[in-house]
């Protein structure tokens, strides 16, 4: 049984001209920690369900093409590091450099096998390769081109840049690249029963914006990590800065972590008849390998690294470059955050406008709500009939249900790896989290994995798409662990009471081998799934975008129990995570209500309700009135009409049991309220009200 190749990653270094100048720009800021994070939690991951869409087809030769959704992950996974590194981030992948990148990613996929034939320049194929064109051979030269990797992850992997070929860092050198305003991205599937690899192809070199005068940078210089808030995830074994025009071969590096000074290893420069990108210096800190792609170890408490990279040559000068790195762990709040929570009223009548206002970020551009109305009791999940009732996110070649491994019944989720790619089953829908123990419970069977493949429960608060939470794992061990039998899992989720929440299974591997195989005994089988103290959430209905600091109104036609929640929307339109759950409560009203823009100040009845419709008022001291020819009254249970008087003339006069009414002096303390179903005589005490 053998394990699948780790991913390769190749770049062939080719010129491109670059120059000083440009006009000036708004950059990112990495100073603010919460931001950062934020930026990082909604804009990196990928949207859950995304599908490559490939049209291709390896017996045609045809070399397809790749879904939207697919392409715009790809640009947004790129921009993101972009405007994390301080360089323009507004990179288009363009069509036409797409189909090249896409050709040469097939070229790559039908032909290349770095195992086998390790001496193959895969930027120069040779003609006799299968379905050979020159527009695909030009595209590899052309592009950066990986191995067992595809779409977002390939670009990460990218500005990783691990390997023992990769030194000179040049595929971060061209995803970094300041001036480059165009690109291409290309995957290829692959199919691993004909010996097809997956591929990935990004077009980086040679393109018209290439040739312009370098743009201005926030840091001015070009470095990874960049100086600032970093993700931990995203800070790297290969350290590295680029600067236009310098001379690093006599630079010197000192890096300080915490104050503790760090041992650093200087990589070779790249020799200056290659230029990749922007000259660059790279290094690597005492105790990290860069043949791995193990980022940093995510700190329990943020890590500041202090970076001077000294006698650095540009032109005539001698330059120094000083800067700190905040590293830390995005899956922890930093002081002072707080939740985008909702203020307002707790109950609304029928009719009534209520006013909420958003407790946002200070970057937010607008604020979202929306309305939850919960269901019946928490269902099962079972894999006894079809269609299933869990979401999937798999591999294609084969279903996620098998015979032969179950707990009770005759079927059993099932969930493998053919690709080196996370393998998720969701559950539909969103939770609100109750009760005193809330949980995840599931029969559980881990069958062949090695240590780097793990099964995984997550939870998401947040709705963001890098909002999951892990509440349990369980790691390989090569062997089947369980063999035939399954294991009762409960997964706590008390740590999110009170919360809205997505849940999901996710069988995944670090780097590492991994078994690709798909039978019965490989994999993580599930069954009998089910959920304790949680109330599946009926309808979510969406509440229009407000600007920043604008409250939002609502109101409702018939009573109801509901529930709301806010987000912030910031980066350009991206939604930040879900704020807490606060409960609303609609109550029939049995009397008239009017929007609260239509508040007046009268003279008499002090402020007012309903100016706009002159037939109705209300004042806080005698409720709601009708200002008619005859005042209407109401008194907590029926509406009254004075017989004589003038809402702006009359005698206050006041009684416990009723309240503050009109009166008119001429009827010597006695005036008739005169209900709908019969006439009522009373004498007031008269009173100043």
């Amino acid at each position: 049984m053998a394990a699948a190749a780790t991913a390769r990653l190749l770049l062939l270094a080719t010129a491109a001209c670059a120059a000083n100048a440009g006009s000036a720009q708004a950059h990112f800021s990495l100073e603010n920690r919460w931001k950062v994070r934020d930026f990082y939690t909604a804009a990196y991951p990928v949207p859950a369900g995304l599908e490559m869409g490939w049209t291709g087809s390896y017996a045609e030769g045809n070399a397809g093409r790749l879904s939207r959704e697919w392409l715009a992950a790809v640009e947004t996974r790129i921009n993101f590091f972009r405007s994390m590194a301080g360089v323009p981030a507004d990179v288009t992948l363009t069509e036409a450099l797409s189909a090249r990148a896409q050709a040469a990613a097939f070229l790559l996929s039908v032909n290349w096998q770095p195992d086998e034939d390790p001496e193959v320049d895969p930027h120069r194929p040779p003609t006799t390769w299968t379905f050979f064109t020159d527009e695909a051979a030009e595209a590899t030269a052309r592009s950066n081109i990986g191995y067992g990797v595809q779409g977002p992850r390939a670009v990460t992997d990218y500005i990783n840049d691990y390997g023992p070929s990769n030194h000179w860092v040049g595929h971060r050198r061209w995803l970094l690249y300041p001036q480059t305003r165009e690109m291409g991205a290309g995957d290829a599937p692959g199919e691993g029963n004909s010996g097809f690899g997956t591929t990935n192809a990004i077009y980086v070199i040679g393109t018209p914006n290439q040739r312009e005068e370098r743009p201005p940078t926030r840091d001015d210089f070009v470095a990874w990590p960049p100086p600032g808030h970093v993700p931990s995830d995203l800070v790297f074994a290969r350290w590295s800065l680029s600067y236009p025009g310098a001379d690093f071969s006599a630079a010197e590096v000192t890096m300080r972590v915490e104050g503790t000074p760090v041992e650093v290893a200087k990589e070779s420069l790249s020799p200056a008849s290659s230029q990749i990108g922007e000259p660059t210096l790279v290094w690597v800190p005492e105790g990290f390998d860069p043949r791995t792609s193990h980022p940093w170890p995510t700190p329990d408490e943020d890590e500041t690294v202090a970076i001077t990279v000294a006698n650095v040559k540009v032109g005539s000068a001698t330059r120094s470059f000083s800067y700190e790195v905040t590293v830390f762990d995005p899956a922890q709040p930093g002081p002072g955050e707080t939740p985008t929570a909702l203020e307002g009223p707790e109950e609304l009548l029928t009719g009534e406008v209520g006013s909420f206002s958003v407790t946002s970020r200070p970057w937010a551009e607008a604020s979202e709500l929306r309305i939850l109305r919960m269901g019946g009791p928490p269902p099962f999940y079972g894999a006894e009939a079809l269609p299933l009732p869990l979401v999937r996110s798999l591999s294609p070649g084969y279903e996620p249900r098998q015979r032969d491994r179950v707990a009770n019944g005759g079927h059993a989720f099932h969930l493998v790896m053919p690709r080196p790619e996370d393998q998720i089953l969701m559950l539909p829908g969103e939770y609100l989290v109750t009760g005193q123990v809330p949980a995840l419970l599931l029969q559980s069977s881990l069958g062949y994995a090695t240590e780097s493949q793990a099964a995984v429960i997550e939870v998401n608060p947040s709705g963001t798409e890098g909002g999951w939470r892990e509440v349990w794992r369980q790691r390989g061990t090569k062997e089947a662990t369980q063999s035939d039998g399954f294991t009762g899992i409960r997964a706590d989720l008390s740590a999110y009471r009170d919360q809205v929440v997505l849940l999901r299974l996710r069988y995944t591997k670090e780097t590492g081998n991994y078994y690709n195989q798909t039978g019965p005994e490989f994999g993580w089988a599930i069954d009998d799934i089910s959920l304790e103290g949680l109330l599946p959430i009926e309808t979510i209905e969406a509440h229009p975008l407000v600007g920043a600091g604008q409250p939002h109104r609502l109101t409702f036609s018939t009573a109801d129990h509901l529930y709301l929640q806010a987000r912030d929307i910031a980066f350009g339109g991206v939604p930040l995570a879900w704020g807490p759950v606060r409960e609303l409560l609609i109550r029939n009203s049995d009397g008239p209500v009017v929007r609260p823009e239509e508040w007046s100040e009268d003279g008499v009845l002090g402020w007012l309700k309903g100016a706009s419709n002159p037939a109705w008022g209300y004042s806080p001291f005698m409720g709601w009135a009708y200002l008619g020819a005859y005042p209407w009254i109401y008194l907590g249970n029926r509406w009254y009409f004075v017989v004589a008087g003038n809402a702006r003339e009359a005698l206050w006069l006041y009684r416990p049991d009723i309240g503050y009414v009109l009166a008119n002096a001429a009827y010597e303390g006695w005036f008739q309220l005169a209900p709908y179903d019969n006439s009522l005589w009373s004498r007031f005490s008269m009173s100043d009200p």
